[in-house]
């Protein structure tokens, strides 16, 4: 994903449609969902002004249709049932839900580089209400140091995940006073934080 300059000095929004992945798989296909998710972050962080999914109700989507793929990259794989939300639908929940129209992208980085964990947040201009988006896409879980630059917050975060045994999860709240606070990411999951 990149900044389409063009675009933004015409004025015009740039929209990220999505393209198909894990066809052959189940909608609660977990890495496929995880590698959803990172791909609406990668867009965010392009500065785009949307994800757009067209399919939404199909084996592999949002939602379930009911049916299974003609040739299963895994024949043992559950597929779920007619308008069944799936692990792609929960994961596009953790953006869609919190980070509603009005909202802006504000600048993040994660440190070491390398890490298995990408963020961005996202802020309210109206409420000052404070949305963080994290991936771990990593196998294992990870302790992160979250850190708010620009001035010290006092809030409260609640967290809502979605793992391998959460289905956007509401998580239980927490205070946060200072610049910063440590949360532990579950292996391959999306954790959104609200600010109340």
């Amino acid at each position: 994903m990149a900044a389409y300059p063009l675009a933004e000095e015409k004025g015009k929004e740039v929209w990220m449609t999505e393209h198909l992945i894990g066809e052959n798989n189940s909608g609660f296909n977990l890495s496929w969902a995880i590698q959803l998710g990172k791909e609406m972050n990668d867009v965010m962080k392009a500065d785009m002004s949307a994800y757009v999914w067209w399919t939404i109700v199909r084996y592999y989507g949002p939602i379930g249709d009911g049916q299974k793929a003609s040739d299963p990259q895994d024949p043992n794989e559950i597929y779920p049932k007619k308008g069944e939300v799936t692990k792609k639908g929960y994961v596009m929940s953790q953006f869609s839900k919190f980070i509603r129209p009005g909202f802006y992208r504000v600048e993040t980085s994660v440190t070491p580089s390398l890490s298995k964990v990408d963020v961005t947040a996202y802020k309210d201009p109206s409420s000052s209400k404070v949305v963080i988006v994290a991936i771990n896409s990593g196998s294992t879980q990870v302790e992160n140091v979250f850190r708010i630059q620009n001035g010290a917050v006092m809030t409260t975060f609640t967290p809502y995940t979605t793992s391998e045994t959460k289905n956007c999860e509401q998580g239980d709240a927490f205070d946060v006073t200072g610049d910063n606070f440590t949360f532990t990411l579950e292996p391959s999951s999306i954790t959104t934080f609200v600010s109340n």
